[in-house]
């Protein structure tokens, strides 16, 4: 998905088109006749569904359910084949309530909303039954109920799409200007992206300088293109006539909706601090990711010859920097504590690395996916300006996945020795000292290769000059801040959420706010970069637009039994409901519709626009004939 939407991106850009979103009939052309005349689609998503229920008998008993005047299956009902065969269908057969046998409505509801707006019909004539994680999931071993099961559900959903009402469309201007937080690669590849295609932009980022971690990135080491590009890009949007930048400056305030949010950005200058209101209608969060400072793991900041792989790539490019301008001597490179290292690159003889440091641990169970691909590809760069240099790595599992693997292969030819270690028994350092030369002596058991099932593991003793640690990506320190200040959901790993995994990876739970890079979660340059277009496609679909047009379930205030207790706006985590002039407004262009409200108000004084008692009523009566 990601892939494609880049794609889509840098098609747009190349031949100047705008990528607009066709809303098509989303107002008044759109219509809401009362007649009844269902039409129930029962999909088999491949075997996930059809391996357990029988979804042609399911089909053949929503035909005799009243109302109902067309049912058959699909073999993915999702597919955009369908959903077109689906409108064409509503079209031909005069259907006017459309009912989904298939998945949770949480992810693909909308998806079928969109099939009743290519056919001319308001979206609120739809529902879905859950007949995949509610039937084929949890009863697998029973295939006879769970077919039974699955009928009563789509039964209740009949009866409750009968008395379905028309959705109201809510409509606002759309500001076209975004605003992209951090200026990382992704974050200077998104504002580019969209500034080229006529949108302002501004973007704010927390240092005093452009380019974030990117700026000591060795990939592409060989030919050197991506720091030509990489300076070029700073560069571009440094100059860029839409793009305005702001540098050590943090997002204070936030607040509206897709199309029309406000901030406010402090930002912080030689002639002091300043408060700036923005308006714009797109929020791209790009603030990247940070590496663990490892004190205490492996003798590092107790052994001057242990380092991170952080400070190995800056003094690599300290290295090929000085080769480049015509230097024949090594680079030196000064460690944050303001040392230089003892051993200079040139006369190392033997150098290892450790990888999951910090990583796959009870603190931290995931894998930060760059380490190895990152470890290998500086082990090749220095193998390739030191060939007299014995290089090892000591793995749990090396990860150097797609094309990468051509960099593990390439390692491996140059010599480069890989050792496998039980995370178990991890690898034990301790200080050494080779005449004058402080150096790390390494015990490691080479996992798996014992001579026999009951032997162990061979212990090896390596005595090296450097010690380098591939240190676990984090989230940054403003991950949590901005979570709460946005009203976004984190990951267990502490990294922003995606809105769906394979149907919406740009996009977070708030509309027109997105994520891309490494605030996602832990990746390459190339892969932040794609992610970056990908986000720049799903902005400048909304930005393109004149108008916002939603069609959304949201809630109304009954004002004649509203008590003002202030209940929903306490228990609203979108901080929608607010207390103005002794009465409660609800900003319905800002509800998402999450119902807590509704629940919560003990005087039911918050009704839903969609969901209506007398529906509930009818989808029992139904279900209990």
């Amino acid at each position: 998905m990601l892939d494609s939407d880049a794609a889509v991106s840098d098609v747009c850009s190349l031949l100047g088109l705008p990528l607009r979103k066709d809303q098509g009939r989303e107002r008044g052309e759109l219509i809401a006749p009362q007649d009844v005349r269902l039409g129930v689609f029962v999909c088999r998503c491949g075997t996930n569904i059809a391996s357990v229920v029988n979804t042609a008998e399911v089909v053949e008993f929503a035909r005799s359910l009243p109302g109902v005047v067309w049912a058959q299956e699909n073999l993915f009902s999702c597919s955009s084949d369908a959903t077109k065969e689906m409108a064409k269908t509503v079209r031909e057969k005069g259907i006017t309530r459309l009912l989904v046998a298939s998945c949770t409505p949480r992810t693909h509801l909308p998806i079928f909303q969109d099939v009743m707006k290519q056919a001319g019909m308001n979206p609120g004539f739809v529902s879905m039954a859950n007949i995949r994680e509610q039937c084929a999931w949890v009863h697998k071993k029973d295939p006879e109920k769970a077919t039974e099961k699955a009928k009563s559900l789509v039964k209740a959903a009949v009866g409750k799409i009968s008395g379905s009402r028309a959705l109201s469309f809510l409509t606002s201007p759309i500001v076209k200007r975004a605003l992209v937080l951090g200026g990382g690669v992704s974050g200077l590849t998104a504002a580019m992206t969209l500034a080229e295609q006529n949108i302002d932009v501004v973007l704010v980022e927390k240092t005093d300088r452009l380019g974030g971690r990117s700026l000591h990135s060795l990939e592409d080491f060989r030919t050197g293109h991506f720091e030509v590009h990489f300076n070029k890009l700073v560069d571009q949007v440094l100059n860029h006539p839409r793009i305005t930048v702001y540098l050590n400056a943090t997002l204070e305030a936030f607040s509206g909706s897709a199309g029309n949010f406000t901030s406010r950005v402090r930002v912080v200058g030689k002639q002091g601090e300043k408060e700036v209101d923005l308006n714009y209608g797109a929020l791209i969060i790009a603030i990247g990711a940070r590496t663990l400072n490892p004190c205490g793991l492996y003798g590092y900041g107790e052994m001057d010859a242990v380092c991170t792989q952080a400070e190995l790539e800056r003094e690599l490019k300290a290295e090929l920097d000085n080769r480049n301008w015509g230097h024949d001597f090594p680079g030196n490179y000064v460690r944050p504590s303001g040392a230089y290292f003892e051993t200079t690159l040139s006369r190392i003889r033997h150098l290892c690395m450790i990888q999951c440091v910090g990583s796959r641990s009870d603190e931290r169970p995931y894998c930060s996916r760059v380490c190895c691909t990152r470890a290998v590809n500086h082990a090749v760069i220095l193998k390739t300006l030191y060939p007299h240099m014995n290089i090892t790595i000591l793995y749990r599992d090396i990860r150097t996945y797609g094309f990468n693997e051509l960099l593990y292969q390439e390692a491996r030819e140059k010599g480069v020795v890989f050792i496998k270690y039980d995370p178990e028994n991890p690898p034990a350092v301790s200080p050494v000292r080779l005449g004058k030369q402080k150096a790390v002596s390494i015990e490691v058991k080479n996992k798996g290769y014992g001579s026999s099932a009951t032997c162990e593991d061979p212990v090896l003793c390596l005595t090296v000059d450097r010690l380098v640690l591939s240190e676990a990506t984090l989230p940054t320190d403003d991950h949590e801040t901005l979570a709460r200040l946005l009203k976004l959901p984190l990951s267990a790993s502490g990294f922003f959420m995606e809105k769906h995994l394979k149907l919406g990876p740009a996009e977070t739970q708030l509309e027109g706010v997105y994520v891309c890079g490494q605030a996602h979660y832990p990746k390459t340059v190339s892969e932040s970069v794609i992610h970056a277009k990908a986000v720049s496609a799903k902005a400048l679909a909304l930005l393109s637009q004149d108008v916002k047009v939603r069609f959304a379930p949201t809630v109304s205030v009954n004002t004649g039994r509203c008590v003002r207790c202030l209940t929903c706006v306490r228990v609203c985590p979108y901080e929608v409901p607010v207390f103005r002039a002794g009465e409660i407004f609800i900003d319905k262009l800002k509800c998402q519709g999450c119902g807590i409200c509704v629940a919560e108000c003990p005087n039911k004084a918050i009704e839903p626009d969609i969901v209506a008692d007398s529906q509930v009523v009818k989808e029992l009566e139904l279900l209990v004939r």
